[in-house]
């Protein structure tokens, strides 16, 4: 990520605010953004000293976010915990009372096999634009495929590296993960030949060092790294051309409906299967890269709303997703350079 450059009065406070957080051995990247929103606010609005009241907070607040519910707490926390450490180094400051994270009422959508295959297909069906240079139609087959695959977040998928993708071992590399922890995932057979015929693809737009060990798997064809928003569009159109309706934003279906529903689908799997699902939560919270099984347990409570019928099974965790969705998939054939 490149430099941050704030141009507010309060931008030796963000900066050194997010330097104690990486002695720490906290991340500064999402705070950095954060005191990004705050310092163009600050610096528009004309504030030339450093001084917070309970007023300044709340006009702020009202102008970033209109809504009272979760994205107004995340905005809230963060400047919370700036007002607490400018508060130590003696700034007349107010600090605001942050209060219990909102409940999250969404609910994500779970696709069926029958839509994921409508979804794949349509991807495959994809033509590139003109012009098309930062165009991210090419990486829309394999990417989707993945991320049901592996059950990654897009963040993860987009940030990976073409030395974390190892074919010849079956295996991708985790490194840039929601919670800092680095973990595997394997690449089933099926998968394999779809990262095969992309990387075939990819590597003949001539663009050099395209294939580097430290250079992004994932490319537009102008052979930079794809952007969240860009994929997420895509997908909108995907959706619209698979006959699946899109609500809007905040409604879905979204991008990352595509990991919950790869959580839910192994689970319904594993109780068919005869397993007892309990048992088999460590692996699945590995798996999907929480933290703590309570994150994975949101997932089972989802699932069982879902399938009723779902309950307790037993024996240890075999395989985890279902191949035939990437059947009768050629990436040669969508595309022309």
């Amino acid at each position: 990520m490149s430099k941050v450059i704030y141009k507010s009065v309060f931008s030796d406070y963000f900066n050194s605010f997010c330097e104690q957080r990486v002695k720490l051995g906290y991340s500064d990247v999402e705070m950095r953004l954060f005191f990004k929103v705050f310092d163009s606010y600050f610096y528009n609005k004309g504030i030339d000293i450093v001084f917070v009241t309970e007023s300044i907070y709340n006009n702020m607040m009202d102008f970033l976010t209109n809504e009272n519910g979760r994205n107004r707490y995340r905005y809230a926390s963060k400047f919370s915990m700036l007002m607490k450490y400018m508060s130590r180094l003696g700034v007349p400051v107010y600090i605001p009372r942050v209060g219990k994270i909102p409940k999250n009422n969404f609910i994500p959508h779970i696709f069926t096999h029958e839509e994921l295959c409508r979804i794949f297909n349509a991807a495959d069906q994809l033509r590139l634009p003109k012009p098309y240079s930062r165009s991210v139609v090419i990486i829309m087959p394999a990417i989707l495929r993945l991320l049901y695959s592996t059950a990654m977040r897009i963040g993860e998928a987009l940030a990976l590296k073409n030395e974390d993708v190892d074919l010849d071992c079956q295996t991708i590399t985790i490194k840039n993960t929601k919670n800092r922890c680095q973990r595997i995932a394997p690449i089933n057979p099926s998968l394999g030949v779809v990262l095969k015929q992309y990387i075939s693809y990819r590597n003949q737009i001539p663009i050099k060092g395209i294939e580097n060990a430290s250079s992004p798997f994932f490319v537009n064809l102008s052979g930079k790294s794809c952007s969240q928003h860009s994929v997420s569009a895509r997908f909108i159109e995907i959706l619209q051309n698979a006959g699946i309706p899109y609500k809007g934003h905040h409604q879905g279906p979204r991008l990352h409906d595509i990991r919950h529903t790869a959580c839910v689908h192994t689970m319904v799997k594993l109780v068919k299967e005869g397993k007892d699902i309990y048992c088999v939560m460590p692996y699945i919270a590995a798996y999907m890269g929480h933290k703590r099984l309570e994150s994975t347990n949101n997932y089972l409570r989802l699932t069982q709303e879902i399938h009723p019928d779902i309950i307790k099974a037993t024996k240890a965790i075999d395989k985890l997703f279902d191949d035939s969705v990437y059947d009768n998939f050629n990436f040669e054939d969508r595309y022309e350079l």
